[in-house]
């Protein structure tokens, strides 16, 4: 089993988030929906076998459960949560063994 480096995973997603706001047109800060970044993390479907949705929401899961690192930049991450079903949010279980749909995530500074 290989370790989790929250770091590492949160540096990397924070560049597919920039990536993907330059892509949507969104301003710096702004929430992206977790299931639109997926599909920049795995752009084609052919990798999506070796890193699908279920594997990203473990990793997703993983860092939510972490207390937030500040990254390199001084940026730091925030999830958009909820006890419901949002629509395309994707499903988790915390700590806890209860059930949070995480359906969003935004990066900034950590003044937040």
């Amino acid at each position: 089993k290989e370790s989790f480096n929250e770091t590492n995973f949160a540096t990397e997603l924070s560049q597919i988030y920039d990536l993907a706001l330059l892509k949507l047109n969104k301003k710096p800060g702004s929430e992206i929906n977790l299931s639109v970044l997926y599909k920049f993390v795995v752009p084609m479907s052919r990798f999506k076998k070796e890193y699908n949705l279920q594997s990203f929401a473990f990793d997703l899961a993983r860092l939510f459960m972490k207390d937030p690192v500040t990254l390199k930049d001084g940026r730091s991450y925030k999830f958009g949560t909820s006890h419901q079903m949002p629509k395309n949010g994707i499903r988790i279980t915390d700590n806890r063994g209860n059930e949070l749909f995480l359906f969003s995530i935004s990066f900034a500074n950590t003044s937040f």
